[in-house]
């Protein structure tokens, strides 16, 4: 008995956690270079998701 209290302890705390890792918000990290791998600066970039009705537009910097 001792050992199915500890394991639906055990599910609980499982259960709990993946729900804690969710997050709504996020970021997007990145360089863009061309192919010689030098830096682009002013390229606009546009992100999308299903989940978000319209995208995220960003223009990258003089780091590209």
């Amino acid at each position: 008995m001792r050992a199915v209290i500890v394991g639906l302890i055990l599910l609980g705390a499982c259960a709990t956690a993946d729900v804690v890792a969710q997050t709504t918000q996020g970021s997007i990290r990145g360089y863009v270079r061309d192919e010689q791998g030098g830096v682009l600066p002013g390229v606009t970039i546009t992100a999308t998701s299903a989940n978000t009705p319209r995208p995220l537009v960003a223009v990258t910097d003089q780091d590209g």
